[in-house]
């Protein structure tokens, strides 16, 4: 399969990968949602642990172990499906078991099938904003070249709607050197829905101490400014696409959730750079924040480099 660096016209096969934990239920109908509207081809794989799966098999016929785990991670998908699962009947839905790390063994399966995108649940947010998004799914974003769609607990309500993700979508620029660039392929994914495209950027405020509080809040308001009539820029390179523009001052992870659920917009893209840490200028804490910790499901797009 050759890698893509946003979404293609049209999925025609999409990956979403289970761990039989109840997060995985909403990535499940995100999935069955995309493949709806797309007509397009699931597969559904669960990777087992391979000292577990050794060791049952070594007791059990593994012909009769595999067949039984294939069983139930059936009946897991058609009890999330939930009603929908009359609807896809007809469609192919294919279910795959693999013993092996997970997050190498999912990468595989996206070259096996040749996805278009991965659907993956996290386990979103704990104490004090604490993100306990997972190894694999890390992992997995680090290491794929397809887009990845990340649906935390809180997003669940939106992915059960016959029409998400509606028709409003959120982008978060940053306006560093590849800013068109990815202004450009945020607009390609709103095409791609049909939606309208939110680009914001968030300006974090300078610390300092006291006596430069006043200083420092000039600075901001020029930032402000700045940033404004950039994105105003780079909104009007845009074309085919209906674009609105903002720029808010404070915590990125929080200003970027709170823009989603204000516009009810139905999906935020992230812009994954290759060689800038996770997520290009959202690195560390603030990018786990905006995957587990938004009520809007996360499209994570690999830019090129």
């Amino acid at each position: 399969m050759t890698p893509t660096s946003t979404l293609p016209r049209a999925i025609r096969s999409i990956l979403c990968a289970v761990d039989f934990s109840p997060q995985s239920r909403p990535a499940i109908l995100a999935a069955a949602a995309l493949a709806e509207r797309f007509g397009a081809h699931i597969t559904v794989l669960f990777v087992d642990d391979p000292l577990l799966s050794q060791a049952v098999r070594m007791r059990f016929d593994a012909q009769a172990v595999g067949q039984a785990a294939e069983a139930e991670l059936r009946r897991f998908t058609e009890r999330a499906l939930g009603r929908r699962s009359s609807d896809l009947r007809n469609r192919a839905i294919a279910y795959a078991i693999v013993s092996g790390p997970p997050a190498g063994e999912i990468c595989r399966a996206v070259a096996r099938v040749s996805a278009d995108l991965v659907v993956m649940g996290t386990r979103g947010l704990s104490g004090a904003k604490q993100v306990i998004i997972g190894s694999t799914a890390e992992a997995v974003l680090t290491k794929t070249q397809v887009p990845t769609l990340v649906v935390s607990p809180a997003a669940a309500r939106l992915v059960r709607g016959r029409r998400w993700p509606g028709r409003k979508i959120v982008a978060a620029i940053d306006l560093g050197a590849h800013a068109l660039t990815d202004t450009r392929l945020a607009a390609r994914v709103a095409r791609t829905f049909g939606a309208s495209l939110a680009l914001v950027h968030v300006v974090q405020p300078r610390l300092g101490p006291p006596w430069l509080r006043l200083r420092l809040q000039d600075d901001d308001r020029a930032r402000l400014a700045q940033a404004r009539g950039r994105l105003r820029t780079l909104a009007a390179a845009v074309t085919g696409v209906r674009v609105a523009t903002r720029v808010l001052r404070g915590d990125p992870a929080d200003e970027i959730a709170a823009v989603a659920l204000a516009s009810r917009a139905g999906l935020t893209v992230l812009l994954l750079r290759p060689g800038r840490g996770l997520f290009g200028p959202l690195t560390g804490s603030i990018t786990y924040r905006v995957l587990a910790g938004t009520a809007t499901p996360v499209l994570v797009v690999p830019a090129p480099a």
